[in-house]
C-alpha cells in the first residue's frame, strides 16, 4: 500500500488541525520526522506523544501524535502555512 497524507479537518484557518498519515510507510515516517518530548523519550504506539516535527533544518511545528495499527494522526496548529510544510515533508 501506498503511504498517503491528508488533512482531516475542514479547509480554512483554525487553531489546531489534524494530519492523517496511513500506508506500510507510516511508522518509519513517523519514526524520521517527529522528536518526542518529555522524560520518556519514546513514542509507543497506542498513545499520544507531544513533540516536535523537524526537517533536515529546523522544526517545523510543535505537534501531538497518535499512531496506531491502522495510521498516524499529527495533530498541528491550524495554519495554512504550517499545515502544507508539514504535508509537503510527510510526502517527499
Amino acid at each position: 500500500m501506498t503511504t498517503r497524507a491528508a488533512v482531516m479537518t475542514g479547509s480554512g484557518t483554525a487553531g489546531v488541525a489534524v494530519i492523517r498519515l496511513a500506508g506500510d510507510s507510516r511508522q518509519a515516517i513517523i519514526d524520521q520526522v517527529f522528536t518526542p518530548r518529555g522524560k520518556n523519550h519514546q513514542h509507543q504506539p497506542g498513545q499520544m506523544a507531544l513533540g516536535d516535527i523537524h526537517d533536515e533544518k529546523q522544526i517545523l511545528d510543535e505537534v501531538l501524535v497518535h499512531a496506531d495499527d491502522d495510521g498516524a494522526e499529527i495533530h498541528c496548529h491550524g495554519g495554512e502555512r504550517i499545515i502544507q510544510r508539514i504535508l509537503m515533508h510527510l510526502t517527499q
